[in-house]
C-alpha cells in the first residue's frame, strides 16, 4: 500500500515531472494546515548520490522522452545557458536560497 496526501482519482495531474494539478474533483475535501509545526518536511534528496541517481538518471530520462515524443520543446544550445542563468536567479535570490549557506548553492 502506498501512503497518500489524496485519494486516488480524486486529483489529475499533467504527464510532466512536477505538473501542476490539471483538475480536483468536486467532491474532494482540501483541508488547510494552519499550525506549520505539523506540516511534512519533504526532503527531496537523502545525499549527494540520491541526487545523482534521481535526478540525472530518473529524471532526464523522462524529460528526455517527453522531447522525443513531442510533449516538451527541445532545448536550443543557446536556450540552455540562459535557462542555467535563469534557474540560478530565481533559487539564490527570489527564493532566498542564499540563506541556506552552501546546500542553498550546492542543491540547486
Amino acid at each position: 500500500m502506498i501512503p497518500r496526501f489524496f485519494k486516488k482519482g480524486f486529483l489529475k495531474f499533467g504527464e510532466k515531472v512536477h505538473d501542476p494539478i490539471d483538475e480536483i474533483s468536486s467532491e474532494a475535501k482540501i483541508l488547510y494546515l494552519w499550525d506549520e509545526s505539523l506540516a511534512v518536511i519533504h526532503f527531496t534528496y537523502i545525499d549527494i548520490n540520491h541526487f545523482l541517481r534521481k535526478g540525472i538518471n530518473g529524471y532526464t530520462t523522462i524529460e528526455a522522452l517527453n522531447m522525443f515524443e513531442g510533449k516538451k520543446e527541445k532545448l536550443e544550445p543557446g536556450s540552455l545557458l540562459l535557462k542555467a542563468i535563469e534557474e540560478i536567479l530565481i533559487r539564490l535570490f527570489l527564493q532566498k536560497g542564499y540563506k541556506d549557506g552552501f546546500i542553498g548553492w550546492g542543491f540547486m
